[in-house]
């Protein structure tokens, strides 16, 4: 049964342990999730301020270095989705296989764009039209990736959960058999026990009872008959052979009664 018990609440502890290694995991990657996505939306947000910014470029020649702050953040924006950011608390795995090949496929997006930036410098013209379109496209393929990344964040969490359930499921039945199989025979044993120390009590105060009545009559018997013997100045042969004859009397009644007492303790051993 201890070994039962050491069993169970090892396997008890195991499961405790497991359960918050699954839960933390399900926090840290919701975290990630949620950071990718923020990064996600932060891109769509930089391909069209970039547009705004070219095209205000065009329309009053400002200073392009605007532009390419911007480029250059839109850009590092694609490399943390791709590589990943110590810094933002991001992996360098994202997703699935598939997104980060979808990922892979939009960058070239970025490179025109870029290459529309570059041909501004070589005082070339550039198609506001041609910048916009790049930019369509880009966001299309964008949320792709971001509806990509939000059901594989879900599959992830279902999976999560289904796992934290069957873990829950797994500690009610330890727990059942635990108390099946551990604390019920730790019970009925406590019952047996108590069970036993009622009758060993009721034998107890049997023998209480003997010993203030029954073993206390020939005892007194014995003591009389030694303080005749004491007192009797004129003790014959006869009176002596009399005083033995009810000291053995007296002494055999002491004896079966003391019998009787030592044979009810033997049976009621615990």
């Amino acid at each position: 049964m201890k070994n039962n018990s050491k069993y169970f609440l090892l396997t008890s502890l195991l499961l405790i342990v497991v359960n918050q290694f699954v839960i933390q995991y399900g926090l840290y990657t919701k975290k990630q999730d949620a950071r990718i996505l923020n990064v996600a939306g932060r891109q769509r947000m930089l391909s069209q301020k970039l547009v705004i910014e070219v095209h205000q470029l065009l329309e009053t020649h400002q200073h392009i270095t605007v532009v390419e702050s911007t480029l250059e953040e839109w850009k590092n924006g694609h490399f943390i989705l791709l590589q990943g950011n110590v810094r933002l608390g991001i992996d360098s795995w994202i997703g699935s296989n598939l997104i980060h090949h979808q990922l892979q496929k939009i960058y070239p997006y970025i490179v025109k764009a870029e290459g529309y930036i570059k041909r501004y410098y070589m005082e070339a013209d550039v198609s506001i039209d041609s910048l916009r379109y790049n930019q369509a496209q880009f966001l299309n393929a964008m949320e792709r990736v971001v509806k990509d990344t939000e059901v594989h964040a879900d599959n992830k969490l279902l999976k999560i959960a289904v796992l934290e359930f069957v873990l829950a499921a797994i500690s009610i039945i330890i727990l059942c058999l635990q108390f099946n199989y551990v604390l019920m025979p730790q019970y009925r044993e406590l019952e047996d026990i108590n069970a036993k120390l009622k009758k060993q009590n009721k034998v107890l105060d049997g023998i209480a009872w003997q010993e203030s009545h029954e073993l206390r009559r020939p005892l007194a018997n014995i003591l009389g008959i030694c303080h005749l013997m004491q007192i009797d100045e004129e003790v014959t042969a006869d009176t002596i052979k009399m005083y033995i004859h009810y000291l053995m009397i007296a002494s055999n009644e002491l004896d079966e009664i003391i019998r009787e007492i030592v044979e009810k303790c033997n049976k009621n051993k615990y």
